[in-house]
C-alpha cells in the first residue's frame, strides 16, 4: 500500500484495546510519514503518544506485555491470564501440573491500582 508517496504496511493489530491502525515502513520513510500523518490529523486534534500511553490503554483492556505482567519468571496464572489457561479441563498440555501448583501456592498475583496524580506509572516506579 502507498501512503504519502511511501510504501507501507497498515494493520489493525493495535496493542491498546482501542480501535486504530499501525503503520509499518522502512527507516528512511518513517519521519516523512510521521510529519504527514500529524499534518493530516491537525484539524482533528491529533497528538503523538508514547509507551506510557500504550501501557495505560493496554492495562484498561487487560492486555499483558511480555517482560512486565508475564515473563519467563511470571506465569500466565500469576499474570492474571487464568481465562486463557484452562486448568480444570480434561485436556493435557505441557506445564499443566506446574501451573496447577503455582495456582495452589498463590505466592503472587497481578493487581491494578488507580493513579491519583499525573505521572503515568512506569516500570521500576515505587508504589
Amino acid at each position: 500500500f502507498e501512503l504519502a508517496g511511501k510504501k507501507v504496511l497498515i494493520s489493525r493489530t493495535g496493542y491498546t484495546g482501542e480501535d486504530g491502525f499501525e503503520i509499518y515502513t522502512d527507516n528512511e520513510s518513517i519521519v516523512h510519514l510521521y510529519k504527514e500523518v500529524m499534518k493530516a490529523g491537525e484539524e482533528f486534534g491529533i497528538e503523538p503518544c508514547g509507551l506510557g500511553c500504550r501501557d495505560t490503554l493496554r492495562f484498561e483492556a487487560m492486555l499483558p506485555l511480555y517482560g512486565h505482567e508475564i515473563s519467563q519468571d511470571i506465569s500466565p496464572v500469576e499474570g492474571g491470564l487464568n481465562f486463557f489457561v484452562k486448568l480444570d479441563q480434561e485436556a493435557d498440555f505441557i506445564g499443566k501440573e506446574a501451573l496447577k501448583k503455582i495456582k495452589e501456592e498463590k505466592k503472587r498475583t497481578l493487581v491494578g491500582f488507580e493513579m491519583i496524580d499525573k505521572p503515568i506509572p512506569r516500570e521500576g516506579y515505587e508504589i
